[in-house]
């Protein structure tokens, strides 16, 4: 475990960006507040392209990640939530991803966001079916 007072002087945003994860954390409603290092090279965009931005910008809408989305949210206490889902990079090219997702609450235990880790599997699955 890391010394309180370690963290004090460590910003969250540095944290985050030495993680090479796309992290992304989004207010209740799923605009995005938070967009690291690791997501601008995953995804394409930068963090001014997307900071205030939904997060279905991301998505490559299909009922399954619908469905992920609204278990995310009926399901706020089964927290993280890991699935694979599909995203688009900015140049349009879809994306595999095994998304981990956070339910993140105040003190009192409302729900004050999400934090979403998403890393690339495309090149893992392109693997596996070429070894079939």
């Amino acid at each position: 475990m890391i010394p309180h007072s370690v963290l004090n002087d460590i910003s969250i945003h540095a944290i985050l960006n030495a993680v090479s994860d796309a992290c992304i954390v989004s207010d209740p409603d799923g605009f995005i507040t938070l967009w690291n290092d690791g997501a601008e090279n995953l995804y394409g965009f930068t963090a001014n392209d997307v900071l205030g931005k939904h997060y279905s910008i991301l998505h490559q809408y299909t009922e399954e990640e619908k469905e992920f989305s609204r278990a995310i949210i009926l399901n706020q206490q089964s927290s993280p939530f890991q699935r694979e889902v599909r995203h688009r990079h900015r140049n349009r090219a879809g994306l595999l991803l095994l998304s981990s997702v956070t339910v993140l609450h105040d003190t009192e235990g409302a729900v004050r966001g999400f934090l979403y880790i998403n890393r690339n599997i495309s090149g893992e699955r392109k693997s596996e079916r070429d070894m079939l």
